[in-house]
């Protein structure tokens, strides 16, 4: 991906599917990529209060990329503006610009509101490349521009971009393989469950449905919710230890998860910190720190087995997951060795 590629992405949720229909548009918002850093693509995008700086991998939604070839050997030039001008941070969102489109649609109102001051997501895009004298959307004024009109610019393709998963969505993959579809396992204390979702957790939720009916959308978003978030696994610099963290607080809970990296790093480490299951940014940065990345992860995932140990002893009725678990962890220290 390259400065300047224009992400397009497509609805999730009613509000997305909402700002679709409103904008006559297949996409529901839209960001600009700015550069790289650390192997990560960074986007310029405004979201639901103010324009920021965001990675593509921490964005869950399905997009696609459009190229500006008239922007070809000029990218560097397209980043310094949007740095040098400095307009372009910290921009408020225009609400009352995306209810002008809502009102053209359900009054056929004419004028559309457009603040100077204020943007919205594809205004944003189509504003950062005016200033560089690339007129996208020429016909239009550039408040009147929706996600719609950057995918259909004479001056855009749609280009085909390998490994655009996210972090997220890589490991999310990973655990959906391990977890497989509908059980009511009796000897599984979780009862009913979908991809790894426990009744109990899909009802927290907010799922009602039957269990079998859960659908993998449903799980992916509690997965991020519940999960990757909760253990801040995008605060990490390595992959390894995200997914490996993921990992087991979707198999151990979020809690144990993080206890098991801290007994980790202080197995390594000098100076320990404290193993309390929290993280916090002294467990972030002594991990982002720590130079041997592997071992950490490898040492994780032996705690990991012996908590397994631990299980079985305490109840054997267990004993009936324990291959299963030691595939899973052969097959993630695989990845990593």
């Amino acid at each position: 991906m390259k400065a300047g590629d224009i992400i397009l992405f497509k609805p999730k949720g009613l509000l997305g599917r909402l700002i679709a229909w409103v904008t006559k548009s297949e996409y529901s918002h839209s960001a600009v990529v700015f550069g790289k850093e650390y192997g990560k693509v960074l986007l310029l995008e405004i979201d639901w209060t103010k324009s920021r700086i965001v990675t593509l991998e921490s964005m869950t939604r399905e997009y696609d990329v459009f190229r500006v070839d008239k922007l070809e050997g000029r990218e560097e030039d397209f980043k310094r503006n949007i740095i040098e001008s400095g307009k372009y941070f910290n921009v408020m969102y225009d609400y009352e610009q995306l209810f002008s489109f809502v009102r053209r649609i359900l009054f056929r109102a004419e004028e559309i509101a457009n603040s100077p001051d204020k943007y919205i997501c594809s205004e944003l895009v189509d504003r950062a490349y005016k200033d560089i004298g690339i007129d996208l959307v020429g016909e239009y004024d550039t408040g009147e521009v929706s996600p719609e009109d950057l995918a259909d610019s004479k001056l855009t393709k749609k280009v085909e971009v390998t490994c655009m998963k996210s972090d997220f969505e890589k490991a999310f993959d990973k655990v959906i393989m391990f977890e497989g579809g509908y059980s009511d396992n009796p000897y599984d204390s979780g009862g009913k469950t979908k991809y790894g979702i426990t009744e109990q957790t899909a009802r927290s939720f907010g799922y009602k449905g039957d269990m079998r009916d859960l659908t993998l959308e449903k799980a992916k978003e509690i997965y991020k919710a519940g999960y990757w978030d909760r253990v801040k696994a995008s605060e990490f610099d390595n992959f390894y230890i995200k997914e490996v963290l993921f990992d087991t607080a979707v198999n151990m809970g979020t809690g144990t998860a993080v206890k098991l990296l801290q007994k980790a790093l202080n197995l390594l480490e000098q100076n320990e910190i404290v193993e309390d299951g929290i993280v916090g940014s002294q467990t972030i940065n002594r991990v982002n720190e720590y130079a041997y990345q592997k071992d950490l992860v490898f040492w994780f995932l032996v705690k990991r087995l012996k908590r397994y140990d631990k299980i079985v002893e305490r109840n054997e009725s267990q004993k009936v997951f324990i291959r299963g678990w030691g595939r899973r962890v052969q097959r993630l220290l695989e990845e990593v060795l």
